[in-house]
């Protein structure tokens, strides 16, 4: 880095004065932090879940190529005033407007929740999703989410039962939107967690205790 002024006696320029300051680090950090950036962004477009940032207001700001694909609307359409409101199903709508106030209030990250959402086409698309607030140093906090599409099978229940009765393998949307009705309506305050289910698969539960270091397998 090179900065330079010229010396002068009696209105005449007799020399350069330079200075010369070594920013082999400085470069180095800044290609370091470039290729960092460019891997992140190949990483999220090349993700097969729906990655995007909207604004307090709902507003999107980017979206990945998932997004695009699972919902139908272009990238510009999406970042040229489309809204979380537009996308969520009406009776879903208070689920994602509660997840966005607990953050403005101090929440960085919430649980996943699952959401009913429509593609542009008006077909159901079920999500799995999980978000966090963003706070740059300067401008305005944003909200980033990972949208996973729930593909069917999957098994169901409420946040607080391991196992039993109230699981549930479903195999499509309307047998989802019964059970989330059900399970709005007995336990509103737990979450529903939503897992895929692996037919033709041998389940096996094993009993163990631990103190922290060992492990003890019952039987």
């Amino acid at each position: 880095e090179v900065s330079s002024r010229a010396v002068r006696e009696n209105g005449r320029m007799v020399a350069i004065q330079g200075i010369l300051r070594d920013i082999t680090d400085r470069k180095r950090h800044e290609q370091e932090l470039q290729a960092s950036e460019e891997r992140y962004r190949d990483l999220v477009e090349n993700a097969t879940d729906v990655i995007y940032t909207h604004d307090l207001t709902g507003r999107f700001l980017t979206v990945n190529e998932a997004a695009v694909r699972v919902f139908g609307y272009s990238r510009s359409e999406f970042t040229q005033g489309l809204t979380i409101s537009q996308l969520v199903d009406p009776a879903h709508l208070d689920r994602a407007r509660q997840s966005m106030a607990a953050k403005v209030q101090g929440a960085d990250r919430t649980p996943a929740y699952e959401l009913l959402t429509r593609a542009k086409d008006g077909s159901p698309v079920w999500m799995e999703v999980v978000t966090r607030l963003l706070r740059p140093a300067e401008g305005i906090p944003t909200i980033q989410a990972i949208a996973r599409d729930i593909v069917y099978p999957v098994v169901v229940r409420p946040s607080y039962v391991l196992g039993g009765r109230a699981m549930r393998i479903v195999y499509d949307d309307q047998d989802l939107a019964q059970y989330m009705r059900e399970a709005v309506r007995v336990s509103p305050e737990h979450p529903v967690l939503i897992d895929k289910f692996l037919e033709e698969a041998l389940e096996i539960d094993v009993d163990a205790v631990s103190d922290g270091t060992r492990v003890v397998v019952g039987g």
